[in-house]
């Protein structure tokens, strides 16, 4: 299907404001875990330099063109195209786990959609011997290694392993880092010549950030001192989790509310997480006809959760304070989907259209069965009751018979029916059936900003907004199961321009460089999920004005 222009939006002039340090987070594009070393004399370990850097000039046999930013403000993202298992026979990836073992691997060899990561030193030769085993000698060119030294974060907190590795020409398997047998002195590249580039595969087997810390080391040549010189850096690395919830999926009021699944102890907002009703629903004379069913729970007090995916997990763990604990409902103010619904506690239908009220009572955990009548999506406009700082309304999501990863087909089915429109009425992408501008392809994509195709609603599609140094900046919701980021299906792709005749896109066959044009993280908390929030960044200038719009693309 051919790309679609999407309305143009235009941000204004506005004041300058200092430069802040970028926060970045890299989902695709060629990088390098770097080290450069220059001799501090009477300090040889002062030396090092650590950074994850990219090359403008895709020329990597020089230093020309070469931009190097922060490990302390740098993510390494596992998108969705890495994401596999464990092969059957597991072979040596046993380590990982028996056959079918989710794994996430950044690929050693360059793939459309994913981080290519690889190891990079651009120091002058002269400066470091050859190491040969672990002895050194002398040497024109020279070498260095690097160790893993320590491995934190919420995914080995929750056991999740790390490794690197390389297939050789003849298909053998060499691992260099591997967290599954203990890290220790063996987990090193051993020799990494000067001014040299390097790929590796990178596997991590959970979802959840990784700290891992590095150890760069070489011995200095005799003009330099004929010393061992070393230092530590910790990069920074993070799985995405599912953005769904099953059975036993638990709602909080914080007092704005989050969808916790205890399972991963992550928590979302309501617009970045699915809750699933995948279950049969059991017959239920308050509910004729429930189909589907999720047990789940809703609560105010602490649910302890070690991920946030745009929200602080310690808000979630914390709960809301018991002062605020009385008097608390939540009021069901829209309903939209292709049947009806009810919240189940036993024989009590406890909550099933617009204005009933879910009661919560202080310091207790409410739990019950959310069932529907039909399969599609629902969306349930609620506001929290008793919390005069609350806001709102939050819409919860429930996928009835249907995952996360629903299909264009899915969602005009359900929508069609929701709105009572004959079938077909949504079948086509390009069509704008509501008038509002939008297309259907565009308020798929853009699901998760509330856009309903049945309705005019172009007034939720994503605002425009600056950065911390004033640069114009638009944040948007990427649905990563919608858009794989690979080119295999649906592509949706921001794009600025400064006069309305040049425009520049940014997507994985052009992905731009990081401190220029660039599709940035913009999530709060300290996780991501497979929705998530983005922002296209022109960190490059501050120009006087900037207009933004979408090109979407079908499979």
């Amino acid at each position: 299907m051919p790309g679609r222009l999407l309305p143009l939006l235009l941000l204004a002039p506005a004041l300058a404001a200092s430069a802040a340090s970028p926060r970045m987070d890299l989902l695709y594009g060629h990088y390098e875990i770097h080290l450069d070393y220059q001799p501090v004399p009477g300090n040889p370990d002062a030396g090092w330099n650590f950074s994850v850097s990219y090359d403008r000039d895709d020329d990597f046999s020089s230093q020309d063109g070469v931009v190097r930013m922060d490990p302390d403000s740098t993510v390494i993202l596992a998108s969705p195209a890495t994401a596999r298992v464990v092969p059957t026979p597991p072979g040596t990836f046993s380590r990982f786990g028996p056959a079918g073992t989710p794994l996430w691997v950044l690929p050693q060899n360059l793939l459309s959609g994913t981080p290519y990561l690889g190891v990079r030193t651009t120091m002058a030769a002269g400066l470091f011997q050859a190491r040969v085993g672990n002895s050194y000698s002398p040497n024109a060119q020279g070498s260095v290694s690097m160790r893993l030294v320590s491995m934190t974060g919420t995914g080995p907190a929750a056991g999740g392993q790390f490794a690197t590795w390389k297939t050789e020409s003849l298909g053998t398997t060499v691992f260099s880092f591997d967290s599954t047998d203990g890290i220790g002195a063996a987990d090193e590249i051993p020799t990494i010549p000067v001014s040299s580039h390097t790929h590796y595969n990178w596997g991590f087997t959970k979802p959840g950030t990784y700290e891992l810390t590095f150890e760069a080391k070489g011995k200095l040549m005799p003009a330099h001192g004929n010393v061992l010189t070393s230092a530590r850096r910790t990069f920074r690395f993070a799985v995405p989790f599912s953005s769904s919830v099953a059975a036993g999926a638990s709602v909080r009021v914080l007092p704005a509310l989050a969808v916790a699944n205890p399972a991963e102890s992550v928590a979302y907002p309501p617009d970045r997480v699915m809750i699933e009703a995948r279950q049969p629903a059991a017959a239920h004379p308050l509910l004729p006809g429930a189909q589907w069913q999720v047990p789940m729970s809703f609560g105010t007090g602490p649910l302890t959760m070690a991920n946030g995916v745009g929200i602080d997990p310690a808000l979630v763990s914390a709960g809301l304070p018991a002062s605020a604990q009385t008097g608390l409902g939540l009021k069901i103010v829209s309903f939209s989907g292709p049947g009806n619904f009810a919240f189940l506690d036993g024989s009590t239908a406890l909550a099933d259209g617009v204005g009933d009220v879910l009661p919560l009572d202080p310091g207790t955990t409410r739990n019950l069965v959310a069932a529907f009548t039909a399969k599609g999506i629902f969306r349930l406009g609620v506001l929290v009751e008793g919390v005069p700082e609350s806001t709102g309304p939050f819409t919860l999501v429930f996928g009835s018979g249907l995952g996360v990863d629903f299909t264009y087909q899915d969602w005009s089915a359900s929508f069609e029916a929701a709105a009572n429109l004959a079938p077909g009425t949504l079948a086509d992408p390009q069509a704008d059936p509501d008038r509002d501008g939008l297309t259907n392809s565009a308020e798929f994509l853009l699901f998760w900003h509330g856009l309903d195709p049945s309705r005019p609603d172009a007034r939720l599609q994503p605002a425009l907004t600056r950065d911390g140094a004033g640069r114009p900046a638009f944040p948007f919701l990427r649905d990563t199961y919608k858009d794989p980021l690979n080119g295999s299906s649906w592509q949706l792709r921001p794009g600025r321009s400064a006069d309305l005749h040049a425009w520049h896109y940014r997507s994985p066959q052009s992905p731009g460089f990081p401190m220029e044009l660039f599709e940035n993280g913009a999530e709060e908390g300290n996780a991501w999920g497979r929705i998530m929030k983005r922002r296209l960044d022109d960190l490059s200038a501050n120009p006087s004005r900037a207009f933004f719009r979408f090109d979407v693309t079908g499979p």
